[in-house]
């Protein structure tokens, strides 16, 4: 297992600046509002009500908003003891002229403001009145204001003005013999009949802001206006509107061939990278390309679920063009999300929020690569003329109205807000942590005229109504909302501690009843294999059981319908491949099932769900392998497997109990009844190639018979004496556990999740135990117990690079990346699975982890003969 030593722990879903951006605009507003009716404002009323989003700290940010609040030129502090106080300033802040002349500081002060001034908003002043337009004095206090909100803003503005006019290129214009109110081109006397006074101070922003936006959508994140928005809330002031201030920014940065805006003309949206010039889009939708890596031209449309061959990305040379989603599917999966959208805000009285588009489980005619939603899909949506796309009450976006009145209503606000805090709700209590109000407040935004405790009283009775919570209130007071002991992810407290099996005769998986368990072929009934039943009158599995003719009953039958929907899927993807689904490979979805509730019995109620499936047939005439296939089919017919060198050693009585712990160092190897050309001849009907990495292919095996298979197809890994080496890297503890090998032709990725320990020990244990086969590994420590366990004793011929790499440069803790750079090998194409090693543990694994996991012993291999 090898990592870099980064950090595992997982980032807040909010900034603590983001968050503390926010809460002092919320707090400036309570303070004036108590201070300009003549009260003190304490800094105690922050701390006590500042309310951060779990892990933030809430007396760090409430420090950071008391600081800010101390800067605000509306208020004075007041002596009191104790916490810091601030009552109203006084209404004029002008300095007497004869005080500056004497006050040296205070006329350094203002000579600094004036230079600055000069250096950020002169050359925006030349431009607007060079083109014949002016800019009025108005202007220039806004700019003060905004610029130097501490500073004595009259006389800072008295000192621009005269330093302005002393420009050659400027003269004050006055109307109807009035004082100056506007600055013209010093040839031109004609001033504009009106004036922009956010033009001037939107270019300069748009200079600053760019750069922070391209590097955004270079790592493909699109930049959200919202984000500018917050960004830009300081800048603005009753002369220069916010909305028109982040509006005019847009307009600025959109200028930029870099970028492209996907939003509407008010500048609500997104900035994403250009679009081809080439390939024809639907109208609505960018011409977005995905980095994808497409599957072969051969490959089946519908590939099985059992066992995959994954494909692991490598670095493309700089002439070769990538693969990508053609505009084409782009178009097709934004037409089905706008769809969906558009029956949405039909059938619902108020606007969809981003949470419920994630929500949703569309069937396209293609897969889109993780965070497609995000980054394309969406934006997509934004810009299509047929939604309508506005601010939220979540600091994020809509779909559609608010409702039907354009003034919000706490039902409106709940409508919108519940579906995305139930969602965070399930997700953060599955995983064992309590979800409090701390994480509602950091989050919503109430808009004004609107209860906010009326909002938060209804968000938590729909909050409390989910089935798999529970409801506690904490030692302050606030509510606290925990999973349910059924709702939980368990895992594993103790590595499982596996053992040879006593015998070389394979254990088959089955569903052999104890003596207190019922039977599942007992209970189902004597239906022939290939007859079926009408459908049930109900639309779900979790329907049956609200019937009166439920099949099952117990406290089982809640299990038996969740596991039931939520594999119905998996189940008709195998058998529309042709192949059959063992009633065996059900234990692996019960991993997570309580320890008070029967395995056997769930099993046996979910063969009766499915067999009343309409399109599943089920076949029990061997009991130990009864398994569904599709209807109107022949049942599959397993052919026999061909005689391996492993099926030569479990059917010779002479070998002895090769495999026991007694024997396990005497035998370390044994006799093969093959010779490597007859090795090449074996075929693997249920394995096929999806892509290769370096010409080496990439087995995935998640079942006995794939790894029975595999072991069978490989010379060197049936015939642990022959004379070669693999590259081993593993993850994780059985029965949770991932291995990874590299031969020199092949790759196999072992997911041992639906495996036996004791397969798993029986046919690697040759290899591991074998004087002739080098096994390179790295970092031989984090390794060692996992193989150890797997071959039942201490496993013969290692070699561990990490020494060679402590031996040279003298780093004990040299990670994996530095060794495969020193050796100069290709940089790993996943290097953030280095840094967190515990991704490659969450099995099934998802494609990009399988890239990772095959790419990693790849370069441990290439690495190994490079040095």
């Amino acid at each position: 297992m090898m990592h870099d030593g980064a950090t595992t722990r997982r980032p807040p879903t909010v900034s603590m600046s983001a968050f503390v951006r926010d809460q002092v605009l919320v707090y400036t507003k309570r303070m004036l509002a108590v201070t300009s009716t003549g009260g003190v404002y304490n800094s105690a009323d922050v701390h006590r009500t500042i309310a951060p989003p779990s892990p933030l700290d809430a007396r760090k940010a409430a420090t950071r908003v008391v600081h800010a609040l101390k800067l605000h030129p509306a208020v004075v502090s007041t002596g009191a003891k104790g916490h810091w106080c601030c009552k109203a300033a006084t209404p004029s802040r002008s300095t007497s002229p004869k005080l500056l002349e004497n006050t040296t500081g205070d006329a350094q002060i203002i000579d600094h403001w004036v230079e600055q001034y000069k250096a950020q908003f002169l050359p925006a002043i030349l431009d607007i009145t060079g083109a014949g337009g002016y800019v009025s004095i108005d202007t220039v206090r806004a700019h003060v204001a905004a610029m130097a909100p501490t500073a004595p803003v009259d006389d800072v503005f008295t000192a621009i003005l005269a330093s302005l006019g002393q420009d050659v290129r400027l003269q004050l214009q006055s109307a109807n013999g009035k004082a100056p109110t506007a600055f013209v081109a010093a040839e031109s006397g004609t001033p504009a009949p009106t004036a922009d006074p956010v033009v001037a101070i939107a270019k300069q922003l748009a200079s600053l802001v760019e750069p922070q936006i391209l590097a955004s959508v270079e790592m493909d994140k699109p930049y959200s206006t919202a984000a500018l928005r917050v960004m830009l809330t300081p800048m603005a002031s009753s002369a220069i509107p916010l909305d028109a201030l982040v509006s005019a920014v847009v307009n600025h940065v959109r200028c930029n061939q870099e970028l492209q805006f996907l939003g509407d003309a008010d500048g609500n949206g997104f900035f994403v990278k250009p679009a081809p010039a080439t390939g024809p889009t639907m109208h609505h939708a960018p011409q977005n390309v995905l980095p994808l890596t497409q599957p072969s031209p051969t490959a089946p449309l519908v590939t099985p679920t059992s066992v995959m061959i994954a494909p692991v990305k490598t670095a493309v040379p700089p002439s070769t063009p990538s693969r990508m989603l053609s505009p084409k599917k782009l178009a097709i999966a934004t037409e089905v999300y706008v769809q969906a959208m558009l029956r949405w805000l039909n059938t619902h009285a108020e606007a969809c929020g981003h949470a419920v588009v994630y929500g949703w489980r569309l069937s396209l005619p293609f897969s889109l690569p993780k965070d497609a939603l995000k980054t394309h899909i969406i934006p997509a949506m934004v810009a299509d003329p047929r939604l309508a796309h506005r601010p939220s009450y979540l600091a994020c976006f809509c779909f559609g109205s608010r409702g039907a009145s354009a003034v919000a209503t706490v039902e409106s606000v709940v409508a919108q807000i519940t579906p995305f805090f139930v969602l965070g709700m399930l997700s953060t209590t599955k995983k064992g942590k309590a979800y409090t109000e701390a994480d509602v407040l950091g989050q919503l935004r109430v808009p004004n005229g609107v209860d906010e405790n009326a909002v938060l009283d209804r968000l938590y009775e729909a909050m409390k109504a989910e089935r798999d919570v529970s409801v506690r209130i904490m030692a302050n007071g606030r509510p606290a909302f925990d999973a349910k002991p059924h709702a939980l992810l368990k895992k594993p407290s103790t590595p499982m501690t596996v053992k040879a099996p006593k015998t070389s005769v394979p254990a088959t998986p089955s569903m052999t009843p104890t003596p207190t368990r019922p039977r599942a072929d007992s209970i189902v009934s004597s239906t022939s294999a290939t007859s079926t039943v009408s459908p049930p009158p109900y639309e779900s599995f979790q329907d049956a059981f609200l019937a009166d003719s439920a099949p099952v009953a117990g406290n089982v039958d809640n299990y038996v319908a969740y596991y039931a929907d939520e594999n119905l899927k998996e189940v008709l993807d195998t058998v529309k491949t042709g192949n059959a689904f063992y009633a065996s490979s059900m234990r692996s979805w019960l991993k997570h099932l309580p320890d008070d509730i029967d395995t056997e019995a769930v099993i046996a109620g979910l063969v009766v769900l499915l067999r009343q499936h309409p399109c599943l047939a089920y076949d029990d005439d061997d009991a130990s392998r009864s398994f569904f296939y599709l209807v109107g089919t022949a049942p599959p017919q397993g052919s026999p497997m061909p005689l391996s060198p492993v099926s030569a050693i479990e059917s010779d009585d002479d070998l002895g109990d090769v495999f026991s712990d007694s024997n396990a160092s005497e035998n370390a190897s044994f006799r093969s009844r093959t010779s490597s050309a007859d090795v090449d001849d074996v075929s693997i009907p249920l394995l096929e190639l999806q892509a290769t990495i370096d010409h080496a292919p990439v087995v995935v095996v998640t079942s006995t018979d794939h790894l029975r298979q595999a072991v069978g197809s490989h010379a060197l890994f049936s015939t642990p004496t022959v004379t070669g080496s693999v590259a081993i890297d593993v993850h994780g503890v059985l029965p949770n556990l991932l291995i990874q090998l590299a031969f020199e032709d092949t790759i196999f990725i072992i997911e041992c999740t639906s495996i036996p320990a004791a397969d798993v020990t029986k046919y690697l244990q040759p290899i591991l135990m074998s004087h002739t086969v080098t096994k390179i590994v790295y970092d031989g420590y984090t390794v060692a117990e996992a193989l150890t366990t797997i071959a039942g004793t201490i496993p013969v011929g290692v070699l561990d690079l990490q020494l060679l790499m402590e031996l040279e440069t003298s780093q004990i803790t040299a990670s994996f990346a530095d060794f495969a750079e020193r050796c100069q090998c290709p940089p790993h194409p996943h290097p953030r699975y280095l840094s967190r090693p515990r991704l490659l543990t969450q099995i099934p694994l998802s494609s990009e982890a399988r890239d990772a996991a095959a790419a990693t012993v790849r370069l441990l291999s290439q690495a190994a003969f490079a040095c």
